[in-house]
């Protein structure tokens, strides 16, 4: 036989776990699979395809789930009219630590992985043995970055198709105000990036009104119960969660411990690999100080949108020629007792791993006979690329679906994910046990929604429910959670950005009673505690009075200073205030400091040697501070150098050169914050937003809270719009100030930055399209 030490390589990476050495293979055998032979391809080439799964570690057994599968995919390929006829297909197993099946050849196409960081590491690993990378569930939309990895694909669609799932069913039942909680890593990341995406493109389009009322990272107990306490202060309803599950259980249960359930809070949770006993294995921990049932109680309600099933259907697989339902039931049958009795079934999962083999059959049956290319071409640039180009142009049906690979036919995505797939998405909710509470829902694709079960809002009341177990939902006698509350308790204020809150401090007041009273009556004005001073002015910027605080500060026992009054009824007639019936009166307000709490430094780290951290500046400079306090005020630079992984856990220096807002006087704001946990930009705008910028990069919360407050009441018609330019997007108080006041004032504002538009425009296109939104929101007002 020619070429016998010639492989082509199939590496299915699932998690990589370590563990020990041995390899896989039927449980824990390792090397070439047993397959009955053919005696149609006798003597034929053989294609040796390497299949990587953890056989060892904590994830070993679970590497079974796809093993009857691929066994059962191995031997249909042996049969005479599968493709590559005149080849031999031998599927060898290996687990990430061992080496025996890579040792007999050169690598030539790559089945990666079950874990998007597996992927992304075997991908690294094998760039330079030119091998297409094939990946059964890798779900990470980083994954289609072509630059970065040029030549892999995937059998399962990728996390973007999960947030166009939570998207679509969000605008279904017509949920406006929406909140986003996500984990640290990029998956997560990228999820909530690709959901403000399309909430942008929406907005832009002016097709439908959403407000993201806040975005927060969330991968601790601290951060969950900041998360938590954000979501009650701003009011979010509904909330996607992009969040694995040891970060989910966490977080429900703080939304537990605030009384936080459904249909009052919903949470839409975008991330797969939740598994049915996530409650029972993660509760009553440090982190996650609740009971499992009070996890789930928390949960009850909770949307899950997961990469589909294996299909139960009498379709015919476009490449076995075996019905999914056959596949289907005769995985069933194998599963649990394969693998020596350690199998697991997992209709979920192994679907994709069947369909992946058969992909690469079918791709390599595409060079090598379709193109007659030559077996000594395999392992150049030439056929990698090739390769990669021939598993673009693949669509059929398989055990999970059409498969449809992106970005070369119809349907694409915008923007393109190439090496991307198109598939369904198993929608499943939280209403079942604390053991198993996940429920199939129905599925998503991008031909609509097949829904199997009526959707269950409450553990408490059967009425609220949406009927949908007839396949579609009866709107007609739906309850639909709220997205908002429905009235503001008292001493209260409504914001749609905000929800509703406390009025702040400095917050005001101002009513014009009806013409027709006395004139002590006219104008009275209600001011809160902390207001330093107010000037009204109304038609013309005529002032009509001004009010200073002595020396003390208003309280509620002295709510308010100044005149009575503030225009008498004669004045408004005399003066022609009214215009239409109304009378428009503008107030400004000068705000008194604002007293944040200090955060206490841990006790333990006074007994720790001191050490100091350099920071190298953009400006050339340098500053120095203690590492034991760095480390304490800020998670993002204790993860750096608190690791001897990255090179400033090696050297204490912390490289900024590269940072333009690093500059010598914001990064001492920086750390003087770190020091006192104070701020004042003392009317520097410029400072103050550098500083801000630094402090949502650095994630130091806190900081970009203050410096927002310090900047609040700078807000002004003279420069909201390039306020807004900075902080558009970004869901805090500064950004829900300048949204005020734009709405309110559109076409009064643009013909006051007249001489500075084209300089917004071309600094700003965000700000820009914003802008147009609003006037023609404004337009349509009209002419309603």
């Amino acid at each position: 036989m020619m070429g016998k030490q010639k492989m082509m390589t199939m590496v299915m990476a699932a998690t990589m776990c370590g563990g020990g050495g041995g390899c896989g293979g039927g449980g824990g055998g390792g090397g070439i699979l047993s397959t009955t032979a053919n005696p149609s391809r006798a003597g034929a080439q053989e294609i040796n395809i390497v299949v990587m799964n953890p056989y060892n570690g904590p994830a070993g057994d679970l590497a079974t789930i796809s093993e009857p599968l691929l066994s059962a995919a191995a031997q249909e390929i042996e049969d005479p009219e599968a493709p590559l006829g005149g080849w031999r297909v031998l599927r060898a197993d290996c687990d990430p630590s061992c080496d025996r099946s890579v040792q007999r050849g050169p690598t030539q196409a790559c089945r990666a992985g079950r874990s998007s960081g597996a992927s992304e590491a075997v991908n690294d690993a094998l760039f330079y043995y030119k091998v297409l990378q094939v990946s059964p569930s890798s779900t990470s939309v980083s994954l289609s970055d072509r630059a970065r990895f040029p030549f892999f694909t995937r059998m399962a669609p990728s996390y973007r198709f999960n947030v166009y799932a939570v998207f679509d069913v969000l605008k279904m039942f017509n949920f406006q105000r929406v909140g986003v909680v996500h984990g640290p890593l990029s998956i997560s990341v990228l999820a909530r990036d690709f959901f403000m995406e399309l909430v942008q493109r929406d907005l832009d389009a002016g097709t439908y009104p959403w407000t993201v009322l806040l975005r927060k990272q969330v991968q601790d107990l601290e951060t969950a119960s900041e998360a938590a306490d954000l979501v009650q202060k701003r009011d979010a309803r509904i909330n996607l969660m992009a969040l694995y599950e040891n970060d989910g259980v966490v977080l429900l249960c703080q939304a537990f411990r605030r009384g936080m359930f459904s249909p009052d809070y919903v949470w839409m949770l975008s991330s797969g690999w939740w598994n049915q006993n996530f409650a029972v294995r993660l509760a009553e921990t440090a982190s996650c100080p609740c009971t499992a049932d009070e996890v789930i109680q928390a949960a009850y309600g909770l949307m899950a949108f997961d990469m589909g099933p294996m299909m139960n259907t009498n379709d015919v697989h476009g490449l076995s020629g075996r019905t999914l339902s056959s596949i289907y039931s005769g995985y069933l049958n194998d599963c649990a007792a394969f693998g020596n009795g350690k199998g697991i079934c997992s209709v979920e999962a192994a679907g994709y791993t069947y369909d992946g083999l058969w992909h690469l059959a079918s791709v390599f049956h595409g060079f090598l006979i379709d193109r007659n290319r030559p077996y000594s071409e395999l392992n150049t640039d030439f056929s990698r690329e090739s390769l990669y180009n021939i598993s673009l142009q693949q669509d059929y049906m398989g055990a999970t679906g059409r498969v449809r690979i992106f970005n070369d036919v119809e349907p694409t995505t915008i923007p393109p994910s190439y090496g991307d797939r198109e598939g369904n998405i198993l929608m499943r909710q939280i209403v079942g046990t604390t053991a198993q509470p996940l429920e199939q829902l129905g599925f998503w694709s991008a031909a609509g929604i097949l829904w199997l079960k009526d959707l269950i809002w409450s553990e408490t009341n059967s009425s609220q429910i949406v009927a949908c177990s007839s396949g579609t939902c009866d709107m007609s006698t739906a309850f639909i959670p709220r997205d908002r509350s429905s009235q503001c308790p008292a001493g209260s204020t409504w914001s749609n950005e905000l929800g509703c809150g406390d009025c702040p401090t400095g917050r005001f007041a101002v009513a014009v009673l009806d013409i027709g009273l006395s004139d002590w009556e006219i104008g009275k004005e209600w001011i809160f505690p902390g207001l330093q001073q107010l000037r009204w002015f109304t038609k013309g910027d005529v002032e009509l009075g001004e009010a200073m605080t002595d020396l003390f500060t208003l309280s509620n026992s002295r709510p308010s200073i100044g005149r009575r009054y503030l225009v008498s009824h004669t004045t408004i007639r005399q003066r022609n205030y009214i215009n239409d019936g109304k009378l428009r009166i503008v107030v400004q307000a000068a705000f008194l400091p604002v007293n944040f709490s200090c955060q206490e430094l841990p006790q333990e780290i006074f007994s720790q040697e001191p050490e100091f951290v350099t920071f190298l500046l953009a400006d050339g400079s340098k500053l120095y501070l203690d590492k034991r306090l760095v480390v304490a005020r800020s998670t993002h630079f204790a993860n750096m150098l608190s690791s001897e992984t990255w090179v400033e856990g090696r050297t204490n220096v912390i490289d900024l050169r590269s940072n333009e807002q690093a500059d010598a006087a914001s990064m001492q704001a920086v750390l003087c914050h770190f020091m006192s946990q104070h701020f004042h930009a003392a009317c520097n705008d410029e400072l103050a937003f550098c500083v801000r910028k630094l402090a949502d990069q650095f994630c130091l919360d806190d900081l970009v809270q203050e410096v927002e407050t310090e900047l609040v009441p700078r807000v002004g018609k003279d420069n909201v719009l390039q306020f807004l330019g900075k902080v558009l997007g970004s869901g805090g108080i500064l950004e829900a100030r300048c949204l005020e006041m734009v709405k309110a004032n559109a076409c009064e504002l643009l013909e006051k930055q007249g001489s500075v538009l084209d300089e917004i425009v071309d600094d700003n296109p965000a700000l820009t399209k914003f802008l147009m939104r609003v006037l023609l929101n404004a337009a349509r007002a009209a002419k309603s």
